[in-house]
């Protein structure tokens, strides 16, 4: 190898998770936007929700094929949430890393679990990065101002949202979303770290 040349190195998995309405999306599409990570979109076979795109927000899969793919052993993750299925594809998350492309993969506790036990297996450096709300009323208002849900499932929801932020303490990073651009700073700063690491 010449002195000079450069070692091209595998990109880095970042794991990011919290309970639903905490603002994980908006944090992912700014972290994307400002450190050109690559979105690792998951498979779904709940409906698409206002303003979610196929291809990129998820990708919208029937029942049947999403158990076709966990029998295949396609997904790198999966779990059934609420009496739908989610997963996350193993070959184009693994392409892209192998290409030195760090991505960004956001996902529950259960996704974060199974990763974890995988990890190895993977051969992939990864980082798991937990958002928890400022206070558990915030949360539900949160939850609530969504306007997409009916009560029971919003109810659902809070109630998975505290076995979720029981969790937190597994993670790497854990990040308070008290104001979403502080929350951006410090994951961002966080993840300049493992990349120079």
């Amino acid at each position: 190898m010449r002195p000079n040349a450069t070692v091209k190195r595998d990109g880095i998995l970042f794991v990011l998770s919290g309970p639903s309405g905490v603002g994980k999306s908006t944090v992912r599409e700014k972290l994307i936007s400002e450190l050109g990570l690559i979105y690792s979109i998951s498979a779904t076979t709940r409906a698409p929700r206002a303003g979610e795109k196929e291809g990129i927000d998820y990708e919208f899969i029937t029942t049947e094929e999403f158990e076709r793919r966990v029998k295949a052993n396609e997904f790198v993750e999966w779990a059934r949430v609420f009496g739908r299925g989610y997963g996350t594809p193993k070959i184009q998350l693994l392409v892209q890393i192998k290409k030195g492309n760090d991505v960004l993969l956001e996902i529950d506790v259960q996704g974060a679990d199974q990763i974890r036990m995988l990890q190895s297996s993977l051969g992939v450096e990864i980082y798991y990065i937990f958002i928890l709300p400022p206070s558990l009323e915030e949360l539900r208002r949160r939850q609530q101002k969504r306007g997409s849900d009916s009560f029971v499932e919003i109810e659902k929801r809070f109630q998975w949202a505290l076995v979720e932020i029981s969790h937190a303490h597994e993670f790497d990073f854990v990040v308070v979303n008290k104001n979403v651009e502080e929350t951006i700073g410090v994951i961002t700063e966080f993840m300049k770290a493992a990349r120079s690491a």
